[in-house]
C-alpha cells in the first residue's frame, strides 16, 4: 500500500506561501527529485523554479535558478543514476519561452 512519505516544499523560502509540484522521478528507491514552482502570494510575485530532493528519510530543497523575472515554472523531470533535466517555461514581457535545466 501507499506510505507517507513527508511533506515537500517546507522551508523553500522565509516567504514562501504556496508550491505546486509537477512532476517526479527516481532514479532509485531513494533518490527522487520533485519540481514545479513556487511564489508568496501575498506579495504578487511571479513563480519561481522548485526542486527538491528525496533521500530516503526525507525532502530537501535544492538551489534552482530562475531566470526571468516574470516567471519561471518546472512542468516535467527526467532522471538516470547520474544526473536529472528538468523543463519547463519561463515568461518576459513577450510571452513564454522554453526553459530546461540539467543537474
Amino acid at each position: 500500500g501507499w506510505k507517507l512519505q513527508g511533506r515537500i516544499g517546507t522551508g523553500v523560502s522565509p516567504t514562501y506561501t504556496s508550491a505546486d509540484w509537477n512532476s517526479v522521478d527516481c532514479s532509485a528507491a531513494s533518490t527522487c527529485t520533485a519540481v514545479g514552482a513556487w511564489t508568496n502570494d501575498n506579495q504578487a510575485q511571479p513563480p519561481f523554479t522548485l526542486i527538491s530532493r528525496w533521500n530516503g528519510a526525507g525532502w530537501q530543497q535544492v538551489k534552482s535558478p530562475s531566470p526571468s523575472r516574470h516567471g519561471n515554472i518546472l512542468y516535467a523531470i527526467g532522471c538516470t543514476s547520474a544526473a536529472c533535466t528538468a523543463v519547463g517555461v519561463q515568461a518576459n514581457a513577450r510571452g513564454d519561452h522554453s526553459l530546461a535545466m540539467h543537474g
